[in-house]
This record gives C-alpha cells, structure tokens and sequence, in this order.
C-alpha cells in the first residue's frame, strides 16, 4: 500500500508543477487563453484533490479510512463538474453528490457505531 500511496503522490507533484507551468505560460495572454488556463487548473486541481484523498484512505484504518472514501467519491463529483459541467454555477449534478455522498457517510458512521457497541455489548 505504501509503495502505491508514494506513486501517487509522484503523481500529484507532477499535476501541481504542471498546473503551475500552465498558468505562467498564460500569464499576459489574452483574457480567452486566460480563461483556458484557468479551466485547466482548475481540472488538475480537482485531480490532485481525488489523487491526495485516495493516498489519506490507503494509509489510515477503520472510520477515518471509510469516511476518506466518502470524500475521494465527493471529490471525484467535483471532478465530473469540472469536466462536463460549468463548475461556477451551483446544479443539480452537484447537490445530488453531496446528497448521495452524504447519505453514504451517514450509512458508514452507523455501522461503524453498530458494529462498535454490539462488539462492547458481547465483550460484557
């Protein structure tokens, strides 16, 4: 898990220079190539942002990694806003990921209790 957790981060490094690169390259462009750098950027940003979330969720346990899959998968909605939406106008697409995403958690951090308080109540 570790050794996959270190490519990614690779990975992410490699986006985050990108981006930069991308936007000192359009810097005293026109506002139109502006514009596109910035869309870029911000589609990188919402990359990086899944990638780093999805290293958190190999290296921890037990809630927290199951709560980190919950924002990997709101993370990866942010990412299909980016890419098919306008991502500056508040849509449908985007409250039904945070519904779906927080009905998710909210299934997760139940059974995680449940499961908690019957292991306490047999151990007794």
């Amino acid at each position: 898990m570790k050794k996959i957790a270190a490519y990614i981060t690779i990975i992410i490094v490699s986006l985050q220079i990108a981006a930069g690169v991308l936007i000192g390259i359009a810097v005293g462009k026109s506002d139109d190539e502006m514009i596109a750098a910035t869309n870029m950027w911000m589609l990188l940003n919402a990359t990086q942002w899944v990638f780093a979330f999805s290293v958190i969720g190999l290296l921890t346990t037990g809630l927290f990694r199951q709560l980190t899959i919950v924002v990997v998968l709101l993370w990866i909605g942010k990412l299909i806003d980016e890419i098919w939406f306008d991502p500056t106008v508040l849509s449908w697409n985007d409250i039904l990921n945070f519904a779906i995403g927080e009905n998710i958690a909210i299934i997760m951090i139940t059974a995680y209790l449940t499961k908690k308080h019957i292991y306490a109540k047999s151990r007794s």
